[in-house]
């Protein structure tokens, strides 16, 4: 089914994640959107699966959130992550605060980091891993969707941050 909605409207997100099994959110920013979309909508979602018993939830945010225990960042991964700091601070620091509240909460959560997306066609194929380990800088969006909805059905990333990438 297709709910119009705002995600930065709480009830809008409760009337969305009324009913379903799991939450998948794909929220990013454009130049119009609010600076903190994924802070606030994830605020809203949380609260929202709360109420409705719901456990899973996979979210995805950029390349820049980093797993310290895990990742291993090069040289072009540190200059990313300083470019992101630099020229989009805003949206940097959301995608990290949005992390934040959804490894504080009580769920069963899975924070995909993507790197850059492309909209080349499918490939069938891509890599998981971490930042500097495994993980390349570019994903194509038909992959990075199919990655997304294993994770719906599979266990193997709950409380993770895996990196998906070509």
């Amino acid at each position: 089914r297709i709910v119009k909605g705002d995600a930065l409207n709480p009830e809008d997100v409760q009337r969305v994640i009324s009913g379903t099994d799991a939450v998948v959110s794909l929220l990013g920013q454009s130049k119009q959107t609010d600076p903190w979309l994924q802070t606030r909508a994830i605020q809203h979602i949380i609260s929202a699966m709360q109420e409705e018993g719901l456990s899973r939830v996979v979210s995805l945010t950029h390349f820049g959130v980093s797993a310290p225990a895990e990742d291993e960042p090069g040289i072009l991964d540190k200059l990313m992550r300083y470019s992101m700091r630099l020229f989009i601070p805003k949206v940097y620091q959301d995608g990290i605060t949005h992390a934040q509240y959804l490894q504080a909460a009580n769920l069963q959560w899975t924070i995909v980091r993507a790197p850059i997306l492309t909209d080349e066609p499918q490939r069938g194929y891509y890599g998981i891993g971490a930042i500097g380990v495994n993980a390349g800088h570019q994903i194509s969006r038909a992959d990075l969707s199919t990655f997304l909805l294993t994770l719906l059905a599979d266990e193997p990333y709950y409380q993770q941050l895996p990196v998906v990438s070509y």
